[in-house]
């Protein structure tokens, strides 16, 4: 989407380094400017260690679905979640990465 009052974001990472703390935070603080926030945690071991990614959009006006496989904002905290969303920013976005631990880039 083109609409610069829609922001949308996925943080991934693995279990223990605080996404979804990362992703509820996010949310919170966009509920306090934003009408419509939506908060989608995915937790794909439920343990530490395991796969953990969320999404965060918000938005003026409703949002249809909390599922993103593109995003203008993309933070990626590790290199499975690097790999899985390095060609995901859309055209314009950004990408935050965890340069302490992935290396390649």
């Amino acid at each position: 989407m083109s609409d610069n009052n829609r922001h949308e974001v996925i943080i991934g990472g693995t279990g223990g380094q605080g996404v979804i703390t990362i992703g509820y935070i996010l949310a919170e603080a966009a509920g306090e400017v934003h009408d419509h926030v939506t908060r989608f945690p995915i937790n794909r071991a439920m343990q530490r260690g395991g796969s953990a990614y969320v999404t965060v959009i918000f938005y003026s006006e409703d949002i249809a679905s909390p599922i993103l496989s593109t995003a203008n904002n993309i933070v990626c905290m590790e290199d499975g979640s690097y790999a899985r969303y390095k060609n995901s920013v859309k055209k314009g976005g950004k990408m935050v990465i965890n340069s302490s631990i992935v290396k390649k880039i």
